[in-house]
């Protein structure tokens, strides 16, 4: 009995290290009542704006029915590759200019572009179902031409190329032991992608609607104050 207490725990423990290193340190919930929640009764800007939505939270990002494709998780929106969005570029980079997001970051663009609409979903709830936007409908809705709520600085009414330029770069590769970087983060919560990838998702985390501290912004994977986050990768 005793051995196979023992071995159950074991096999608990091994579990358990397994999900740490397969999902390390993300966020679970945290979307309901944040900005992220377009629902009906959600908290967001676009509270009461979408009809037909069922009150679903989820269903603007992820569906688990008729998804995009297995390189995505289950992602309910469809992606922009058209080989239009102006990448940053700069002489002092280290990392090679990169050609376009890779699909890990256009996942966030197919929001924040400030072109895509949030209610263009690939699934809606329901048989048959579809969400119907009676108001503002896209990211670049919420704010002024250029507000950095939406990403790609252009205007939702004449969307254009979608400017990235003056964003910190996204899908290049990490510098590894290069001037000005440490070899890795600092810190963990800082995710690289494909092996030393930085995207959208290595600072943010769409599932974390709160602050860590008050006057800081939502959805960071650690605390900027005193720009902690910054430094953890550049050495300055």
């Amino acid at each position: 009995m005793r051995r196979k207490k023992m071995l159950e725990r074991a096999l608990i423990l091994t579990v358990t290290v397994f999900l740490a290193v397969l999902f390390p340190l993300q966020s679970y919930g945290g979307v309901a009542g944040s900005k992220h929640d377009f629902s009906i009764t959600g908290s967001s800007n676009f509270s009461g704006t979408f009809t037909g939505d069922d009150d679903e939270v989820c269903v603007y990002c992820h569906t688990p029915h008729g998804a995009l494709g297995s390189q995505t998780p289950l992602w309910n929106k469809a992606l922009t590759f058209n080989n239009g969005f102006t990448m940053y570029s700069s002489s002092t980079m280290d990392a090679t200019v990169p050609g376009q997001p890779s699909t890990i970051s256009l996942l966030c663009l197919s929001c924040h572009d400030g072109i895509g609409a949030i209610n263009a979903v690939l699934n809606a709830p329901g048989p048959g179902g579809s969400i119907t936007a009676t108001g503002a409908d896209q990211i670049g809705d919420l704010g002024p031409i250029g507000d950095r709520i939406n990403i790609g600085g252009g205007d939702p009414a004449a969307p254009g190329p979608v400017d990235l330029s003056n964003d910190h770069p996204v899908s290049i590769q990490w510098a590894q032991r290069g001037p000005g970087f440490y070899a890795t983060p600092q810190d963990p919560r800082l995710v690289l992608y494909n092996g030393q990838t930085v995207e959208c998702t290595t600072c943010h985390d769409p599932h974390n609607g709160t602050p860590f501290n008050a006057g800081e912004d939502a959805f960071l994977r650690m605390s900027n104050q005193g720009s902690a986050m910054c430094l953890s990768c550049h050495i300055k």
